[in-house]
């Protein structure tokens, strides 16, 4: 059924970044599907998602009707879950929680993991992840009317989803502490 529908591989990660050959599906797989079914679900929605899926379940992704579909999954959505994908092995396939705490295991022996690290290997790989998810999303935008899932949404203003502005920076400041002072408001 969809729901087990993957819309990236194995092969496509490793053809895309210099991920080592000892990372085991076992590993990769679990952190692919966590990148679809959140990162990905709250970046376009639940039912554009489902869309996609059922599309390459079904083997029609391909067909001239479903051009924008395929355009979309391709351009867009493998480059974002490749690199989502790695942000999420880092935590999952770095480290490990056993009886002697979190370890981190090497081809020789077992280490205390260094949290900065691994930290700026995963940050850096969700960098390459949230440029692909403006994109995406920028993309779809300006095709939202081609898109009729868009509107099935339950968070629709009438003319976009409100998920679809997820990765964009926003201008409102809220002030706070580090924040300049307002006339007429008091201090803490």
């Amino acid at each position: 059924m969809a729901n087990d529908i993957l819309l990236t591989s194995e092969a496509y990660i490793r053809s895309q970044t210099p991920l080592d050959d000892n990372i085991t599906g076992k590993l990769l797989l679990p952190a692919i599907k966590l990148a679809q079914d959140i990162e990905l679900t709250e970046a376009l929605g639940e039912k554009l998602v489902d869309s996609i899926k059922v599309k390459v379940d079904e083997d029609t992704i391909g067909d001239t009707a479903n051009t924008l579909y395929s355009v979309l999954l391709e351009d867009y959505i493998q480059p974002f879950l490749c690199y989502q994908a790695l942000g999420n092995l880092v935590f999952l396939g770095g480290t490990k929680t056993a009886n002697i705490g979190t370890v981190e295991t090497t081809d020789t022996n077992i280490v205390n993991t260094v949290k900065a690290q691994r930290d700026l290997v995963k940050e850096g790989y969700l960098h390459f992840a949230r440029h692909y998810l403006k994109k995406m999303q920028a993309w779809v935008k300006a095709h939202r009317n081609d898109f009729p899932e868009l509107e099935e949404c339950h968070n629709c203003d009438g003319t976009t989803a409100s998920h679809l502005d997820s990765a964009a920076n926003s201008p409102i400041w809220l002030g706070g502490f580090r924040g300049r002072r307002i006339e007429g408001v008091p201090e803490l």
